[in-house]
């Protein structure tokens, strides 16, 4: 007689059919709620989500990427040690980064033939043999990639490499954002996106147990103008003083 051993709920899920290379983890403290996330539903070939520290553009990029772990598409996140340990950071050191972590990908599923191209030529190729979408992720640009004077190499990828998608976090305005709209189809995620409302103010709240009024959440709003970070340094505050 055979006994069938009952199966773990974890193990017998489905595996994921998403490859994520370097996405943070998105803790549930911090994860994006309000209406700017219902944005990212349908992905386009560009999206920049531009906003001062502290109004999460890398966590809101993260939790809309993991959302689409079911997908058949490759996610790669490249932060801001891509270019640490590189002795002299410059555009070629970017292309030569990008090619060797989209190669990571071949792997899984194809092989693609050898190349001596190297630098943004093997970037091209990698990506017109590519059958699944891919969305490469350039987080604090403004700090990292931006410095190379790279954003029109970008958007020629963008407007020609029909399996890429392009996700840039960025603190200010970059030539992605003004003449991307005007070349491919694209999104913008500004500060005024990832305000925090009066019910975002009061979900975060409650998720911190602190009783909090809506004419409290609203004054809370007006005086930091959504800005997440400040609101939760002020949450924080409150719960020290509740307990």
């Amino acid at each position: 007689m055979s006994i069938e051993l009952p199966v773990r709920a974890d193990r017998a899920r489905q595996p994921a059919r998403a490859n994520l290379r370097g996405l943070p983890r998105v803790h549930a403290a911090s994860a994006t709620t309000h209406r700017s996330f219902a944005r990212f539903a349908r992905p386009e070939p560009l999206t920049v989500i531009r906003a001062p520290h502290g109004f999460g553009k890398s966590m809101l990029a993260a939790q809309w990427l993991r959302s689409m772990q079911d997908d058949d598409v490759d996610v790669l996140w490249l932060g801001s040690d891509a270019l640490s340990f590189v002795e002299v950071p410059g555009a070629e050191a970017f292309w030569d980064i990008l090619g060797s972590r989209l190669e990571e990908f071949t792997t899984t599923h194809r092989k693609v033939a050898a190349s001596s191209a190297r630098g943004r030529e093997r970037v091209v190729q990698l990506l017109s043999q590519r059958t699944r979408p891919v969305y490469v992720v350039l987080d604090r640009f403004e700090s990292t990639s931006g410095r190379l004077g790279i954003e029109q190499s970008l958007l020629d990828l963008v407007q020609t490499m029909e399996h890429l998608y392009l996700i840039v976090c960025t603190r200010t305005v970059t030539s992605l954002e003004v003449v991307g709209a005007a070349v491919v189809d694209s999104v913008v995620v500004r500060p005024a996106d990832l305000a925090l409302g009066v019910e975002d103010v009061l979900g975060l709240a409650a998720q911190q147990g602190i009783v909090l009024g809506r004419d409290e959440a609203q004054t809370m709003c007006d005086e930091t103008a959504g800005w997440p970070a400040l609101v939760r340094v002020i949450l924080a505050g409150s719960a020290a003083d509740q307990v």
